[in-house]
């Protein structure tokens, strides 16, 4: 039987078949398929991430913290969020995706450990992470989601140019620093649930200092400064909606106008001279 009679459909490309010994093996300048490779990397990552979940809800401590995200913006009716393991094959769908809230892509969660998109209620994941970082990783994004209102209520206020930059940036770092605390507090009871190793405690010497400190910490930091670009981009998109706005009242005004003079056109050839 050839060897390419048994592998799984799309695997081998095509090529001379070598023989050894009587018995064909396949040919060295034979691959696998791209399509292939793909279709088992994005499965591999699917089941990574029911996998997670399905710890995640395991262990008592980061349930309950499922359950409260799973509740926030539209109460007991919300979709529950998802875990998608973002790979680092060029071309990949997960990496053209891009967050115009917030000005970055995910392509960031490629190069980092995790992105939270709360309009997709997902939680992207580096696919890079070993099984513990990404469960820590997972408990901290959770964390994000829960505090998904106070995000968006420092995005609004930026967007109505109630806050600067630096006061963007600011208040953001100290939400994600009260998550870091949190994650602290849960990551201990679920390093003790798995035995897990307390090296996935990524937030631990946080828990000992002060927001003053941290934000002296991470300020000029490449977090601090995506913040920064975010920002920017929330200007841009607020000059994009006013020019639109300012078109669609100038667009009503002439057309009143216009409907005005029609109206006056009408009853004036339609009176009747006395």
């Amino acid at each position: 039987m050839s060897i390419t009679s048994i592998v799984p459909p799309g695997y081998w490309i095509a090529g001379a078949p070598v023989y050894c010994q009587g018995k064909e093996i396949r040919n060295p300048a034979d691959k696998p398929s791209l399509e292939f490779l793909e279709k088992q990397l994005i499965e591999k990552n699917e089941l990574r991430a029911k996998i997670l979940i399905r710890k995640i809800i395991d262990c008592p401590a980061t349930r309950e913290l499922y359950e409260l995200a799973n509740s926030k913006n539209d109460g007991p009716r919300s979709t529950p969020w998802k875990v998608e393991f973002v790979t680092r094959r060029n071309g990949s769908p997960n990496l053209d995706l891009v967050d115009n809230r917030k000005g970055y892509t995910l392509e960031s969660a490629k190069n980092s450990r995790g992105v939270c998109d709360s309009i997709a209620r997902t939680i992207f994941l580096n696919e890079d992470l070993s099984e513990e970082a990404a469960f820590s990783i997972l408990v901290f994004e959770l964390t994000n989601a829960i505090q998904q209102d106070k995000f968006k209520k420092i995005c609004d206020d930026a967007f109505k140019k109630k806050i600067d930059r630096e006061t963007f940036v600011k208040l953001h770092l100290e939400v994600e620093y009260e998550g870091a605390k949190l994650h602290h507090n849960i990551i201990t009871n679920a390093i003790k649930y798995y035995n897990f190793s307390s090296d996935v405690d990524f937030y631990a010497d946080y828990a000992k200092i002060t927001f003053v400190i941290y934000f002296q910490m991470v300020q000029s930091t490449f977090h601090a400064n995506y913040y920064r670009h975010a920002y920017q981009k929330l200007l841009e998109e607020k000059k994009k909606n006013e020019k639109i706005i300012s078109y669609v009242d100038k667009f009503i005004a002439v057309a009143c106008v216009y409907l005005i003079v029609a109206i006056g056109n009408k009853i004036f050839f339609s009176e009747t001279p006395t």
